[in-house]
């Protein structure tokens, strides 16, 4: 039946790797057949989202009993002719390189005809996400919306973080509308943004050859004796009907979604003893749907994930090949909780207080996350990343020491004079039940006056207000990211050859991220030193830094690098409190963005990072260089971004946010996240694999 000997073969797991799951555990030999066009019939039914008419209608004749005819294909479009089948080529989609475990047959054709054929669709010019003169575009083309900012009362008021507005007229527009009724603009693209006179497009969706058909997916699984009673755990972006030995065992006909890991489950299953046959039907409508709330990229297309599980829902392992003996895990033994829903809000922003109260951005949590209230939220975006609901401390009795704890700065800061600038300073020392604010001096001599990525004034740079540490001598430091004076290399990412950010705004340049020191308490920041600025590094260079400080006193700080889902973070240390620091070096996390780094009690360093997906590495060596194991906190649609904070000396709590769905699978508006929490406990293992 296999004449590969490559293929899925069941098998316990190691006790010490069941606490969470891992791309091991998912099915990944693959083969894939199709497109099958729909008939004209049936597509009809697809657009009016009749899905369980879809599905039982038969692309070809026994469908449930399909098997891999596996042969050498050099034109993707011979399958349908030739009854071919090919095996399923990670490599092919640079994207999926990092998530081996998800299989999506239309992105990895779509690579393959790009590739061979001068006839295939290409991406209308200029690309989306580009920022372009508003005089580039026509009424017709959808353009992204661009957004203010409203304070607090407003927010309440009108059930949104910030309202939009039409980028030609400056119209204000509904979340979602779909054309501007003063100037007839077309908007879309909701979950990005225009920049005020410089419009971008939405993203490329063109009619594609495989537009409404169908793919077969095929995998062969061994079960021995002791494991074939199995249940399946799967997630698709569209709609399928999943066979096991000729037999229907599941299915979605939903709406379109986000791929996300194990959103559906199969029941209970008798396999047989040796191997298996699953067989996945795949119905494929088109990205041109402009109703899809989701941001859906090319590489998702069709994305589909299966891993099994004992009935009880544990962990199994899957291996390639027959008779894999692998090493026992030795080093750490991970367990991740079930998620447990915060609330809706916006970016989830977590903080623990020295009392051990937790806030995520607008709820607080008295018994380490377990349950959640609303709360005033920690920041609010505009007017500088001000606080709500706070009393104003007096700066002549603050004291020159100060909990870092117990403080949060402002997100920005605004110029006051030559190379001064201000920000506010909020201090809570009763787990954010009262709060008081405090204007504060960030003294930067060579700070410029800068614009952001939305080309809105920003000042020097952000500030990392979250990330307040506290050094043995007292004093606070603090990272920034921005330019500088002397900062003067243009961003150059560029997208099918447009440079997404223009030239012609005199104010943006790569960033370099440095470190801000108070020594009164953070009534007053000096600049203390740069942590990195290589613009010849990476197409942002270093932003987004996170500091802590170690055991041994010195300082490790961690940076995005620009590259999205195909860059490393980077490492940097300082043994002086921040004033020098060393020579940038690339971490062996997989990618990272929006770092946030830990030293847990036990000594392990955690690192929370995004994309691909909320991520959360570890480093039990310590040295900030070996993150040997990541958790995937979740893989749903967001911006992917993930903090955490210690609650117990093995224990953390991180969260993130869902952009797509409520906790009663309901769609949500644009610029709206389900935020949620979870446990993660970290042990320590003796070499012989026991805590």
């Amino acid at each position: 039946m296999n004449e590969f000997k490559c293929e899925n073969f069941i098998a316990p797991a190691d006790p010490n790797e069941t606490g969470y799951v891992q791309w091991k555990n998912f099915l990944r030999q693959w083969y894939l057949h199709g497109p099958y066009p729909m008939s004209p019939e049936l597509r009809a039914a697809a657009e009016q989202g009749r899905w369980g008419e879809v599905l039982d209608a038969e692309a070809v004749p026994d469908e449930a009993n399909l098997k891999p005819n596996v042969q050498p294909v050099s034109d993707p479009r011979d399958m349908i002719e030739r009854g071919a089948w090919m095996r399923w080529e990670t490599q092919l989609i640079r994207s999926q390189r990092r998530c081996p475990e998800k299989i999506t047959p239309s992105a990895m054709l779509h690579e393959w005809y790009l590739l061979r054929h001068p006839d295939y669709p290409r991406a209308d010019l200029p690309p989306g996400y580009v920022h372009l003169p508003i005089e580039a575009y026509t009424t017709d083309d959808e353009l992204m919306p661009c957004f203010t900012e409203l304070d607090a009362e407003q927010q309440r008021e009108r059930g949104i973080r910030r309202q939009p507005y039409c980028p030609r007229c400056e119209t204000n527009v509904e979340m979602e509308s779909p054309q501007c009724p003063d100037c007839g603009q077309r908007l879309g693209g909701y979950v990005g943004y225009s920049a005020p006179g410089w419009p971008r497009k939405t993203d490329w969706r063109p009619s594609l050859p495989d537009d409404y058909s169908f793919y077969f997916l095929a995998a062969y699984l061994h079960a021995p004796p002791d494991m074939r009673r199995m249940r399946l755990l799967t997630g698709s972006e569209g709609q399928y009907k999943l066979f096991v030995n000729g037999r229907e065992v599941g299915r979605y006909a939903g709406d379109s979604r986000w791929p996300q890991w194990d959103t559906d489950e199969s029941p209970e299953i008798e396999l047989d003893a040796g191997w298996n046959l699953l067989l996945v039907k795949l119905a494929h409508s088109t990205t041109r749907d402009d109703h899809r709330f989701f941001y859906s990229r090319l590489e998702n297309r069709t994305a589909f994930f299966a891993r099994p599980v004992t009935p009880d829902n544990r962990v199994v392992a899957v291996h390639n090949y027959a008779d894999d003996r692998f090493a026992p895990e030795c080093e750490l033994r991970i367990t991740l909780s079930d998620q447990i829903p915060i609330g809706p809000g916006p970016t989830p922003r977590l903080r623990r207080f020295p009392d051990g109260t937790l806030v995520c951005t607008n709820f607080r949590s008295t018994d380490n996350g377990n349950s959640w209230g609303p709360c005033p939220t920690l920041f609010v975006p505009a007017l500088g990343s001000t606080f709500e609901d706070t009393q104003p401390a007096d700066a002549a009795t603050w004291e020159p020491q100060q909990d870092p704890a117990t403080l949060v700065m402002g997100l920005k800061c605004w110029r006051i004079g030559d190379g001064v600038f201000q920000s506010h300073l909020c201090r809570s020392t009763d787990g954010w039940q009262t709060r008081e604010l405090l204007d504060v001096t960030l003294h930067l001599e060579q700070g410029a006056d800068l614009v952001d990525e939305g080309n809105v004034e920003a000042g020097p740079g952000a500030i990392r207000g979250m990330n307040i540490v506290g050094l043995p001598d007292g004093s606070l430091v603090m990272p920034m990211y921005g330019s500088l004076k002397q900062d003067v290399a243009w961003f150059d990412t560029r997208l099918n050859g447009y440079l997404k950010y223009p030239q012609e705004w005199p104010q943006q340049f790569k960033f370099r991220s440095w470190v801000m020191r108070s020594a009164d308490g953070g009534l007053n920041w000096h600049y203390h030193g740069t942590i990195a600025a290589l613009p010849e590094l990476g197409d942002e260079s270093f932003g987004e830094p996170n500091i802590t400080l170690l055991a041994d006193g010195s300082l490790m700080a961690l940076l995005r690098n620009g590259g999205g889902d195909f860059a490393s973070l980077w490492m940097s240390r300082s043994r002086d409190g921040g004033r020098t620091w060393s020579y940038p070096v690339p971490t062996n996390t997989p990618t990272g963005n929006a770092p946030q780094i830990e030293q847990m009690p036990n000594g392990v360093l955690a690192c929370a990072f995004g994309r691909p997906d909320s991520r959360v590495a570890f480093d039990h060596s310590g040295s900030g260089l070996a993150w040997s194991h990541t958790v995937v906190a979740s893989t749903c649609w967001g911006n992917r971004h993930v903090e955490i904070a210690v609650t117990d000396p093995d224990t953390l709590y991180c969260v993130y946010a869902d952009d797509e769905m409520d906790v009663h699978g309901d769609r949500l508006s644009s610029k709206v996240r389900q935020m949620y929490g979870r446990h993660i406990k970290v042990e320590r293992l003796s070499g012989d694999g026991n805590t």
